[in-house]
């Protein structure tokens, strides 16, 4: 299984995680504001 980071969990980044989450990757999220990772 391969892993892929998404830097920037906003409107764009956050949609490409979750997307990216329904498929055989580990998705792991990276932003600077705590408060759109408490989002996700």
């Amino acid at each position: 299984m391969k892993n892929i980071l998404v830097i920037g969990l906003g409107l764009i980044g956050g949609s490409i995680a979750k997307s990216l989450n329904k498929t055989e990757f580990n998705v792991f999220g990276m932003d600077t504001n705590s408060q759109t990772i408490e989002k996700q």
